[in-house]
Formats: structure tokens, C-alpha cells, sequence
């Protein structure tokens, strides 16, 4: 019937479905580290000097995908910087976040500043950076400046850790100013 083996054997090989070994790549896997921060502050309730509350929020910067869950710690470090000339002064503050931990450093009155470190933990999802109340943050109430030649205080982002900003460090309050404008104290000063 069929002229040989070989010829017999080439017939079925063709005839015979084959089947196909398929693999699934996994997408790209965002590091931490490719995505940008960015931070906004948000406050000036009250005039320079006076009682005063103001947020320092962070989110994804824009252009970045967002939420982005941390992989890893995210390291903020933070200083309070007094802007009264006389340093033995030191303006009374306190700061909190919902979102992570806060250490608070001593004030060096050489330099008229205070360290703060905030960690926000793997697992926390970062939306967008805006100023919704999904956004973590850093919650600051800033006590009265005294009665004459005011003490008043500058928000300073100096380092992040587990991560970049979409900003040159330092990224200061008083350079970048508050998110809305409209503030009684806009100018990142409080």
C-alpha cells in the first residue's frame, strides 16, 4: 500500500496533531524603586506665626500608575526648620500620622531644626498624590509663634528611602508653597 516504512511513517507525523506548549510570561513587575513620589503640603489655616495646622501628603506623582501598593518600608525623612533668627527659641509643634510610624528627633539650635522620620509600612497602597483624605500624611499643628518677632517654620523633605521623588531634594514648604492658594497662609510658611 504505502511504498515503504519511511514513507508511512512521514504520513501519520503529518496527520497527527501536535500539541502546542504555551508559556505565560508574567508582566514587567514594577519596582519600588521606578516609582515616583511626589508630595504636596496642604494647610496655612491660620496667619504666619499664630496657631496654625497645615498636612504634608504624599501620593504618586503624576504620569506615575496609580495606586501603587509599597513593596517595601517607605523611609521619609523630614525637618521642622525654624525660621526666627534667635535659635535658642524653638516653636512648639506636634506631628502624627495615621499612616505609619513617627519618630521625632531632638532640636538642634544650630541649624533651628527638628528631625522627624516617617515610615510607612509595606502593604499600604498610595494613590495619586493629592490632598484626599486617602492620601498618607503627616498631620502638623503648630502652636503660637509668641507675641513679638514670631517664630514661624518651613516644612523640609530632605532623603526618602525605598523609593524616589519626582522632585530635586530638598523639596522645602516654602518653595514649592501650599496645594491650594486660596489658604489664609499659602506661601508654605506657617
Amino acid at each position: 500500500m504505502f511504498g515503504n516504512r519511511r514513507a508511512l511513517l512521514r504520513g501519520i507525523g503529518w496527520a497527527t496533531p501536535t500539541a502546542v506548549v504555551s508559556t505565560v510570561v508574567p508582566a514587567y513587575a514594577m519596582s519600588q524603586h521606578d516609582v515616583r513620589f511626589d508630595v504636596n503640603f496642604d494647610g496655612g489655616s491660620g496667619a504666619n506665626g499664630f496657631y496654625n495646622t497645615t498636612y504634608l501628603n504624599l501620593g504618586i506623582a503624576p504620569g506615575g500608575t496609580a495606586p501603587f501598593v509599597l513593596t517595601q518600608d517607605l523611609v521619609i525623612s523630614v525637618e521642622v526648620v525654624g525660621l526666627n533668627p534667635d535659635s535658642s527659641r524653638e516653636r512648639s509643634f506636634s506631628a502624627g500620622s495615621s499612616d505609619g510610624t513617627i519618630v521625632r528627633g531632638t532640636y538642634n539650635p544650630a541649624t533651628r531644626t527638628i528631625p522627624l522620620t516617617w515610615t510607612i509600612r509595606a502593604g499600604r497602597s498610595i494613590p495619586r498624590a493629592g490632598i484626599a483624605t486617602s492620601n498618607p500624611d503627616i498631620y502638623f499643628i503648630f502652636n503660637d509663634g509668641g507675641l513679638s518677632n514670631r517664630i514661624t517654620n518651613k516644612i523640609v523633605i530632605t532623603s526618602i528611602t525605598g523609593g524616589s521623588t519626582s522632585r530635586a531634594l530638598p523639596i522645602d514648604s516654602s518653595v514649592i508653597k501650599d496645594y491650594r492658594s486660596g489658604n489664609v497662609s499659602p506661601d508654605g510658611i506657617y
